[in-house]
């Protein structure tokens, strides 16, 4: 699944999408997705979007997010399986600089989803085998 525009725009829009169903289930859905991607490299992605400032110069951060973001994925062995993801979340963080803060608290709040979901689905799959 990937999270285009329009999808972004919905998801960060507390107005769209007051009670976070749409933030919490498309992080659940790309969560699991990315099950066997590695969890440190994930937390360490969550690392990055938490030392984004809740504050006016939040916009720069967020494109600095950006490349770090897609520099990582990209010299992944692995990225062809995770392009999606990485176009979902380059989306997410384009529309949030676009946005105000609390378009930053969503995007923040969706990356927290993602790492929980995705800890517990890793973990399922690492059960099962």
């Amino acid at each position: 699944m990937v999270i285009d525009r329009n999808l972004a725009e919905e998801i960060l829009d507390e107005g769209k999408d007051p009670d976070g169903k749409k933030l919490y289930e498309i992080s659940e859905k790309i969560a699991k997705d990315i099950s066997r991607l590695n969890t440190n490299q994930l937390r360490k992605y969550f690392g990055e979007v938490k030392k984004i400032p809740s504050n006016e110069n939040f916009k720069y951060y967020v494109k600095r997010f950006i490349a770090v973001f897609l520099y990582n994925m990209y010299k992944s062995n692995d990225y062809r399986y995770y392009q999606q993801f990485s176009d979902s979340i380059k989306n997410l963080a384009l529309v949030t600089s676009e946005k105000d803060l609390k378009a930053l608290k969503r995007f923040k709040d969706f990356f927290e989803s993602l790492v929980a979901y995705h800890k517990f689905y890793n973990t399922l799959n690492n059960q099962r085998r």
